[in-house]
Protein backbone atom coordinates (compact mmCIF):
# COMPACT_ATOMS: atom_id res chain seq x y z
CA UNK A 1 0.00 0.00 0.00
CA UNK A 2 2.73 2.47 1.03
CA UNK A 3 4.58 1.54 -2.10
CA UNK A 4 1.57 2.46 -4.22
CA UNK A 5 1.17 5.77 -2.36
CA UNK A 6 4.86 6.62 -2.96
CA UNK A 7 4.50 5.78 -6.61
CA UNK A 8 1.42 7.98 -6.80
CA UNK A 9 3.25 10.88 -5.11
CA UNK A 10 6.16 10.46 -7.53
CA UNK A 11 3.72 10.51 -10.44
CA UNK A 12 2.14 13.73 -9.13
CA UNK A 13 5.61 15.23 -8.86
CA UNK A 14 6.40 14.35 -12.45
CA UNK A 15 3.05 15.78 -13.61
CA UNK A 16 3.73 18.99 -11.63
CA UNK A 17 7.20 19.29 -13.17
CA UNK A 18 5.74 18.69 -16.64
CA UNK A 19 3.09 21.39 -16.07
CA UNK A 20 5.78 23.85 -14.87
CA UNK A 21 7.84 23.16 -18.00
CA UNK A 22 4.79 23.64 -20.22
CA UNK A 23 3.89 26.85 -18.38
CA UNK A 24 7.41 28.21 -18.91
CA UNK A 25 7.34 27.22 -22.58
CA UNK A 26 3.99 28.97 -22.98
CA UNK A 27 5.35 32.13 -21.34
CA UNK A 28 8.43 32.03 -23.57
CA UNK A 29 6.21 31.60 -26.64
CA UNK A 30 4.08 34.56 -25.61
CA UNK A 31 7.18 36.70 -25.06
CA UNK A 32 8.57 35.71 -28.46
CA UNK A 33 5.22 36.57 -30.07
CA UNK A 34 5.11 39.96 -28.33
CA UNK A 35 8.70 40.73 -29.31
CA UNK A 36 8.08 39.68 -32.89
CA UNK A 37 5.00 41.92 -33.04
CA UNK A 38 7.07 44.81 -31.66
CA UNK A 39 9.73 44.18 -34.30
CA UNK A 40 7.08 44.07 -37.02
CA UNK A 41 5.63 47.33 -35.71
CA UNK A 42 9.03 49.05 -35.67
CA UNK A 43 9.97 47.88 -39.14
CA UNK A 44 6.70 48.51 -40.95
CA UNK A 45 7.83 51.95 -42.13
CA UNK A 46 10.53 52.13 -44.76
CA UNK A 47 11.84 55.64 -45.30
CA UNK A 48 13.02 56.96 -48.63
CA UNK A 49 16.62 56.33 -47.58
CA UNK A 50 15.74 52.71 -46.70
CA UNK A 51 14.24 52.16 -50.14
CA UNK A 52 17.28 53.76 -51.79
CA UNK A 53 19.66 51.44 -49.90
CA UNK A 54 17.46 48.41 -50.56
CA UNK A 55 17.60 49.16 -54.28
CA UNK A 56 21.40 49.45 -54.10
CA UNK A 57 21.43 53.20 -54.79
CA UNK A 58 20.42 52.59 -58.41
CA UNK A 59 18.87 56.08 -58.64
CA UNK A 60 22.37 57.53 -58.10
CA UNK A 61 24.41 55.36 -60.47
CA UNK A 62 27.64 57.06 -61.54
CA UNK A 63 26.55 60.41 -60.07
CA UNK A 64 28.44 63.00 -58.06
CA UNK A 65 25.97 64.05 -55.39
CA UNK A 66 25.38 66.75 -52.80
CA UNK A 67 23.23 65.80 -49.81
CA UNK A 68 20.84 68.29 -48.18
CA UNK A 69 20.43 66.80 -44.72
CA UNK A 70 21.26 67.03 -41.03
CA UNK A 71 21.56 64.99 -37.82
CA UNK A 72 17.91 63.85 -38.06
CA UNK A 73 18.37 62.50 -41.60
CA UNK A 74 18.76 58.80 -40.81
CA UNK A 75 17.59 55.40 -41.91
CA UNK A 76 14.91 53.60 -39.90
CA UNK A 77 17.80 51.79 -38.15
CA UNK A 78 19.23 55.14 -37.02
CA UNK A 79 22.22 55.29 -39.38
CA UNK A 80 23.03 58.75 -40.73
CA UNK A 81 22.06 59.09 -44.38
CA UNK A 82 25.34 60.95 -44.89
CA UNK A 83 27.24 57.90 -43.64
CA UNK A 84 25.27 55.52 -45.86
CA UNK A 85 25.77 57.64 -48.96
CA UNK A 86 29.47 58.16 -48.24
CA UNK A 87 29.95 54.38 -48.36
CA UNK A 88 27.88 53.74 -51.51
CA UNK A 89 30.02 52.20 -54.26
CA UNK A 90 28.14 53.46 -57.33
CA UNK A 91 27.99 57.19 -56.50
CA UNK A 92 30.23 59.78 -54.89
CA UNK A 93 29.14 62.07 -52.02
CA UNK A 94 30.99 65.32 -52.68
CA UNK A 95 29.40 67.60 -50.08
CA UNK A 96 26.65 68.03 -47.51
CA UNK A 97 24.34 71.04 -47.58
CA UNK A 98 23.23 72.15 -44.11
CA UNK A 99 20.01 74.14 -43.41
CA UNK A 100 19.19 76.40 -40.44
CA UNK A 101 20.40 74.97 -37.08
CA UNK A 102 23.42 73.37 -38.80
CA UNK A 103 24.14 69.76 -39.58
CA UNK A 104 24.07 68.73 -35.92
CA UNK A 105 20.84 70.74 -35.26
CA UNK A 106 22.44 72.56 -32.32
CA UNK A 107 22.46 76.18 -33.50
CA UNK A 108 19.54 78.33 -32.22
CA UNK A 109 16.97 79.75 -34.62
CA UNK A 110 18.12 82.69 -36.69
CA UNK A 111 21.82 82.28 -35.89
CA UNK A 112 24.46 82.10 -38.62
CA UNK A 113 25.55 78.58 -39.60
CA UNK A 114 29.19 78.23 -40.62
CA UNK A 115 30.76 75.80 -43.09
CA UNK A 116 32.50 72.82 -41.54
CA UNK A 117 33.54 69.20 -42.21
CA UNK A 118 32.14 65.75 -41.45
CA UNK A 119 34.83 63.08 -41.67
CA UNK A 120 36.54 65.02 -44.44
CA UNK A 121 33.35 65.77 -46.38
CA UNK A 122 32.64 69.51 -46.71
CA UNK A 123 29.47 70.73 -45.00
CA UNK A 124 28.29 73.83 -46.85
CA UNK A 125 25.95 76.13 -44.95
CA UNK A 126 22.70 77.24 -46.57
CA UNK A 127 21.95 79.48 -43.58
CA UNK A 128 25.00 81.69 -43.54
CA UNK A 129 26.05 84.37 -45.98
CA UNK A 130 24.27 82.38 -48.71
CA UNK A 131 20.93 80.59 -48.67
CA UNK A 132 21.44 78.90 -52.01
CA UNK A 133 24.32 76.69 -53.11
CA UNK A 134 27.28 78.23 -54.91
CA UNK A 135 27.53 77.62 -58.67
CA UNK A 136 31.27 77.24 -58.32
CA UNK A 137 31.03 74.59 -55.62
CA UNK A 138 28.24 72.75 -57.41
CA UNK A 139 29.72 72.77 -60.92
CA UNK A 140 30.52 69.03 -60.89
CA UNK A 141 27.37 67.91 -59.03
CA UNK A 142 24.93 65.73 -60.98
CA UNK A 143 22.19 65.43 -58.36
CA UNK A 144 21.14 66.93 -55.05
CA UNK A 145 19.74 64.30 -52.68
CA UNK A 146 17.38 65.65 -50.01
CA UNK A 147 16.84 63.72 -46.78
CA UNK A 148 15.61 66.05 -44.08
CA UNK A 149 13.01 65.63 -41.37
CA UNK A 150 10.41 68.39 -41.48
CA UNK A 151 8.00 69.17 -38.59
CA UNK A 152 4.83 69.82 -40.57
CA UNK A 153 4.44 73.60 -40.18
CA UNK A 154 4.91 76.20 -42.88
CA UNK A 155 7.24 78.49 -40.92
CA UNK A 156 9.90 75.84 -40.27
CA UNK A 157 12.64 76.88 -42.67
CA UNK A 158 13.64 73.44 -43.95
CA UNK A 159 10.83 73.83 -46.46
CA UNK A 160 12.22 77.19 -47.56
CA UNK A 161 15.71 75.73 -47.96
CA UNK A 162 14.23 72.94 -50.07
CA UNK A 163 12.46 75.56 -52.20
CA UNK A 164 15.66 77.55 -52.75
CA UNK A 165 17.60 74.37 -53.52
CA UNK A 166 15.00 73.26 -56.07
CA UNK A 167 15.08 76.67 -57.73
CA UNK A 168 18.89 76.61 -57.92
CA UNK A 169 18.78 73.08 -59.35
CA UNK A 170 16.22 74.06 -61.98
CA UNK A 171 18.29 77.05 -63.07
CA UNK A 172 21.47 74.96 -63.26
CA UNK A 173 19.99 71.74 -64.65
CA UNK A 174 20.85 69.59 -61.64
CA UNK A 175 18.55 66.72 -60.67
CA UNK A 176 16.82 66.71 -57.26
CA UNK A 177 16.06 63.39 -55.57
CA UNK A 178 13.96 63.56 -52.40
CA UNK A 179 14.08 60.70 -49.92
CA UNK A 180 10.64 61.08 -48.38
CA UNK A 181 9.85 61.05 -44.65
CA UNK A 182 6.68 61.15 -42.52
CA UNK A 183 5.00 64.36 -41.48
CA UNK A 184 5.21 64.09 -37.66
CA UNK A 185 1.81 65.79 -37.33
CA UNK A 186 0.29 63.09 -39.54
CA UNK A 187 -1.05 63.47 -43.04
CA UNK A 188 -4.65 64.42 -42.33
CA UNK A 189 -4.57 67.73 -40.45
CA UNK A 190 -4.76 70.78 -42.71
CA UNK A 191 -5.28 74.02 -40.80
CA UNK A 192 -4.59 77.73 -40.92
CA UNK A 193 -4.75 80.61 -43.35
CA UNK A 194 -2.80 80.61 -46.60
CA UNK A 195 0.24 82.90 -46.81
CA UNK A 196 -0.71 86.13 -48.57
CA UNK A 197 1.64 87.19 -51.41
CA UNK A 198 2.83 90.37 -49.68
CA UNK A 199 3.84 88.38 -46.58
CA UNK A 200 5.76 85.57 -48.28
CA UNK A 201 9.25 85.27 -46.80
CA UNK A 202 11.80 82.70 -45.68
CA UNK A 203 9.37 81.68 -42.89
CA UNK A 204 6.49 81.35 -45.33
CA UNK A 205 7.85 80.91 -48.81
CA UNK A 206 4.89 79.31 -50.60
CA UNK A 207 1.09 79.82 -50.45
CA UNK A 208 0.08 76.91 -48.24
CA UNK A 209 -1.73 76.58 -44.90
CA UNK A 210 0.26 76.83 -41.67
CA UNK A 211 -0.31 73.12 -40.98
CA UNK A 212 -0.25 71.49 -44.40
CA UNK A 213 -0.50 67.75 -43.74
CA UNK A 214 2.03 66.95 -46.50
CA UNK A 215 5.39 65.25 -46.70
CA UNK A 216 8.29 67.23 -48.14
CA UNK A 217 8.07 65.03 -51.23
CA UNK A 218 4.46 66.03 -51.77
CA UNK A 219 5.25 69.71 -51.22
CA UNK A 220 8.14 69.46 -53.69
CA UNK A 221 5.75 68.10 -56.34
CA UNK A 222 3.37 70.95 -55.59
CA UNK A 223 6.13 73.55 -55.85
CA UNK A 224 7.35 72.12 -59.14
CA UNK A 225 4.00 71.65 -60.85
CA UNK A 226 2.32 74.84 -59.63
CA UNK A 227 5.15 76.90 -61.14
CA UNK A 228 6.02 78.44 -57.76
CA UNK A 229 9.77 78.38 -58.48
CA UNK A 230 9.34 81.39 -60.75
CA UNK A 231 6.50 83.86 -61.10
CA UNK A 232 7.29 84.70 -64.71
CA UNK A 233 9.05 81.63 -66.13
CA UNK A 234 7.96 78.04 -66.51
CA UNK A 235 10.81 76.91 -64.27
CA UNK A 236 10.87 73.28 -63.15
CA UNK A 237 13.58 71.08 -61.76
CA UNK A 238 14.31 67.49 -62.71
CA UNK A 239 12.55 66.03 -59.66
CA UNK A 240 12.27 62.46 -58.37
CA UNK A 241 10.59 61.37 -55.13
CA UNK A 242 11.62 58.09 -53.54
CA UNK A 243 8.52 57.21 -51.61
CA UNK A 244 8.23 55.58 -48.21
CA UNK A 245 6.77 52.11 -47.86
CA UNK A 246 4.16 51.48 -45.18
CA UNK A 247 3.41 55.04 -44.11
CA UNK A 248 -0.26 55.95 -43.93
CA UNK A 249 -1.69 59.44 -43.61
CA UNK A 250 -3.59 58.53 -40.46
CA UNK A 251 -0.42 57.53 -38.59
CA UNK A 252 0.77 59.52 -35.62
CA UNK A 253 4.55 59.58 -35.28
CA UNK A 254 4.32 56.96 -32.53
CA UNK A 255 2.66 54.60 -35.01
CA UNK A 256 5.61 54.66 -37.41
CA UNK A 257 8.02 52.69 -35.19
CA UNK A 258 10.68 55.36 -35.83
CA UNK A 259 12.86 57.06 -33.24
CA UNK A 260 12.74 60.85 -33.08
CA UNK A 261 15.98 62.81 -33.44
CA UNK A 262 16.04 66.54 -32.56
CA UNK A 263 15.47 68.59 -35.69
CA UNK A 264 16.55 71.80 -33.93
CA UNK A 265 17.42 72.87 -30.36
CA UNK A 266 13.81 73.56 -29.42
CA UNK A 267 12.25 70.58 -31.22
CA UNK A 268 13.83 67.75 -29.21
CA UNK A 269 10.63 65.68 -29.18
CA UNK A 270 7.53 65.08 -31.27
CA UNK A 271 5.43 66.88 -28.66
CA UNK A 272 7.59 69.97 -29.15
CA UNK A 273 6.68 69.83 -32.86
CA UNK A 274 3.02 69.59 -31.90
CA UNK A 275 3.41 72.53 -29.54
CA UNK A 276 5.03 74.56 -32.29
CA UNK A 277 2.04 73.81 -34.53
CA UNK A 278 -0.37 75.08 -31.86
CA UNK A 279 1.48 78.00 -30.22
CA UNK A 280 4.67 78.61 -32.22
CA UNK A 281 3.52 81.79 -33.98
CA UNK A 282 3.32 83.61 -30.64
CA UNK A 283 6.94 82.86 -29.90
CA UNK A 284 7.81 85.65 -32.32
CA UNK A 285 6.14 88.26 -30.09
CA UNK A 286 6.96 86.84 -26.69
CA UNK A 287 3.50 87.57 -25.29
CA UNK A 288 4.12 84.67 -22.90
CA UNK A 289 6.84 82.17 -22.27
CA UNK A 290 6.37 79.04 -24.38
CA UNK A 291 8.71 76.96 -22.28
CA UNK A 292 11.84 77.93 -24.21
CA UNK A 293 14.68 77.48 -21.75
CA UNK A 294 13.04 74.49 -20.07
CA UNK A 295 13.23 70.79 -20.89
CA UNK A 296 9.75 70.94 -22.49
CA UNK A 297 9.84 73.72 -25.12
CA UNK A 298 6.47 74.58 -26.73
CA UNK A 299 4.70 72.55 -24.03
CA UNK A 300 4.38 75.32 -21.42
CA UNK A 301 2.58 78.66 -21.47
CA UNK A 302 3.39 81.11 -18.69
CA UNK A 303 3.68 84.71 -17.56
CA UNK A 304 4.56 86.49 -14.34
CA UNK A 305 1.03 87.79 -13.94
CA UNK A 306 -0.77 84.47 -14.48
CA UNK A 307 -2.58 82.81 -11.60
CA UNK A 308 -4.08 79.68 -13.04
CA UNK A 309 -4.66 78.22 -9.58
CA UNK A 310 -7.23 80.94 -8.89
CA UNK A 311 -10.80 80.28 -10.03
CA UNK A 312 -11.22 83.67 -11.70
CA UNK A 313 -8.20 83.20 -13.92
CA UNK A 314 -8.89 79.68 -15.09
CA UNK A 315 -8.94 79.26 -18.85
CA UNK A 316 -11.44 76.83 -20.35
CA UNK A 317 -9.48 74.43 -22.56
CA UNK A 318 -12.20 71.80 -22.86
CA UNK A 319 -13.27 73.37 -26.16
CA UNK A 320 -9.90 72.56 -27.77
CA UNK A 321 -9.63 69.04 -29.16
CA UNK A 322 -5.88 69.23 -29.88
CA UNK A 323 -4.64 69.80 -26.31
CA UNK A 324 -5.46 69.99 -22.61
CA UNK A 325 -3.70 71.92 -19.84
CA UNK A 326 -2.80 71.68 -16.16
CA UNK A 327 -1.61 74.53 -13.86
CA UNK A 328 2.08 74.44 -12.97
CA UNK A 329 5.07 76.50 -11.87
CA UNK A 330 8.19 76.37 -14.03
CA UNK A 331 11.65 77.92 -14.02
CA UNK A 332 13.47 78.57 -17.33
CA UNK A 333 17.24 78.30 -17.20
CA UNK A 334 17.64 80.64 -20.20
CA UNK A 335 15.48 82.91 -22.33
CA UNK A 336 12.38 84.75 -21.13
CA UNK A 337 12.12 84.70 -17.29
CA UNK A 338 15.51 83.08 -16.86
CA UNK A 339 15.98 81.77 -13.28
CA UNK A 340 12.52 82.90 -12.16
CA UNK A 341 9.60 80.83 -10.90
CA UNK A 342 6.66 81.49 -13.25
CA UNK A 343 3.01 80.49 -13.10
CA UNK A 344 1.87 78.68 -16.18
CA UNK A 345 0.10 75.80 -17.83
CA UNK A 346 1.60 72.50 -18.87
CA UNK A 347 0.16 71.34 -22.19
CA UNK A 348 -0.60 67.78 -23.22
CA UNK A 349 -1.43 67.20 -26.88
CA UNK A 350 -4.19 64.97 -28.24
CA UNK A 351 -3.99 65.38 -31.99
CA UNK A 352 -6.68 63.60 -33.97
CA UNK A 353 -7.29 63.61 -37.71
CA UNK A 354 -10.11 66.14 -37.42
CA UNK A 355 -8.60 68.55 -34.87
CA UNK A 356 -7.57 72.13 -35.72
CA UNK A 357 -4.35 72.86 -33.77
CA UNK A 358 -3.60 76.23 -35.40
CA UNK A 359 -7.12 77.52 -34.80
CA UNK A 360 -7.05 76.17 -31.25
CA UNK A 361 -3.81 78.03 -30.54
CA UNK A 362 -5.08 81.35 -31.90
CA UNK A 363 -8.38 81.01 -30.03
CA UNK A 364 -6.55 80.12 -26.82
CA UNK A 365 -4.58 83.36 -27.02
CA UNK A 366 -7.83 85.21 -27.69
CA UNK A 367 -9.03 83.80 -24.35
CA UNK A 368 -5.84 85.07 -22.75
CA UNK A 369 -6.60 88.49 -24.23
CA UNK A 370 -9.96 88.55 -22.45
CA UNK A 371 -8.33 87.62 -19.11
CA UNK A 372 -5.15 89.66 -19.51
CA UNK A 373 -5.86 92.52 -21.97
CA UNK A 374 -2.76 94.44 -20.85
CA UNK A 375 -0.58 91.82 -22.63
CA UNK A 376 -2.15 92.67 -25.98
CA UNK A 377 -1.11 96.31 -26.33
CA UNK A 378 0.89 96.63 -29.53
CA UNK A 379 3.19 99.33 -28.13
CA UNK A 380 4.71 96.66 -25.86
CA UNK A 381 6.31 94.97 -28.84
CA UNK A 382 9.17 95.98 -31.11
CA UNK A 383 8.48 96.63 -34.81
CA UNK A 384 10.73 93.73 -35.81
CA UNK A 385 8.78 91.36 -33.52
CA UNK A 386 5.48 92.50 -35.02
CA UNK A 387 6.81 92.17 -38.56
CA UNK A 388 8.08 88.64 -37.89
CA UNK A 389 4.73 87.64 -36.37
CA UNK A 390 3.01 88.83 -39.54
CA UNK A 391 5.45 86.90 -41.71
CA UNK A 392 5.04 83.69 -39.70
CA UNK A 393 1.24 83.93 -39.71
CA UNK A 394 1.36 84.94 -43.38
CA UNK A 395 -0.91 87.95 -42.91
CA UNK A 396 -1.25 91.22 -41.00
CA UNK A 397 -4.90 90.56 -40.20
CA UNK A 398 -4.38 88.27 -37.20
CA UNK A 399 -2.19 90.86 -35.50
CA UNK A 400 -4.71 93.59 -36.28
CA UNK A 401 -7.56 91.67 -34.68
CA UNK A 402 -5.56 90.74 -31.59
CA UNK A 403 -3.77 94.03 -30.98
CA UNK A 404 -5.92 96.77 -32.55
CA UNK A 405 -9.15 96.13 -30.65
CA UNK A 406 -11.02 94.74 -33.64
CA UNK A 407 -13.95 92.48 -32.88
CA UNK A 408 -12.96 88.93 -31.96
CA UNK A 409 -15.47 87.47 -34.42
CA UNK A 410 -13.22 88.66 -37.24
CA UNK A 411 -10.53 86.14 -36.26
CA UNK A 412 -12.32 82.98 -37.45
CA UNK A 413 -12.52 84.05 -41.07
CA UNK A 414 -8.94 85.31 -40.99
CA UNK A 415 -7.37 82.11 -39.64
CA UNK A 416 -9.15 79.96 -42.23
CA UNK A 417 -8.70 82.26 -45.22
CA UNK A 418 -8.44 80.24 -48.47
CA UNK A 419 -8.03 77.00 -46.50
CA UNK A 420 -10.64 75.10 -48.49
CA UNK A 421 -9.05 76.21 -51.76
CA UNK A 422 -5.70 74.85 -50.61
CA UNK A 423 -7.17 71.48 -49.54
CA UNK A 424 -8.52 71.03 -53.08
CA UNK A 425 -5.13 71.90 -54.60
CA UNK A 426 -3.34 69.61 -52.14
CA UNK A 427 -5.35 66.57 -53.23
CA UNK A 428 -3.57 66.65 -56.59
CA UNK A 429 -0.19 65.92 -55.01
CA UNK A 430 -0.81 63.34 -52.31
CA UNK A 431 1.44 60.30 -52.71
CA UNK A 432 0.06 58.17 -49.88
Amino acid sequence: MWKNINQFIQLLGKISLFLKIMKNLLLISILILICSQCCISRSKIKLGIDVLVEENYKHLDNKNIALLSNFAGRSSDGILSAELLSKAQNCSLKMILAPEHGFFTTIPAGQHVADTLLQGIPIVSLYGKNRVPSKTLMKDIDAIVVDIQDVGVRSYTYLSTLFNTMKFAAENKIAVIILDRPNPLGGMIVDGNITEPEWQSFVGIIPISYIHGCTLGELALMINNENWLSKNLNLKCDLEIIKMVGWQRTMAWEDTGLDWYPTSPHIPTVNAARGMAVFGTFGELGVTSLGIGTTTPFQIIGHKSFDFFGQYYKIDTTKYCSFSTSPMIFRPFYGKYKDENINGLFVNFHFTDDCKPYQDGINFFMQLKIRYPYLFIKDLYKPEQINMFKKVTGTNKIFNVMFNNQENKDITETITNNLYKFTILRNNYLLY
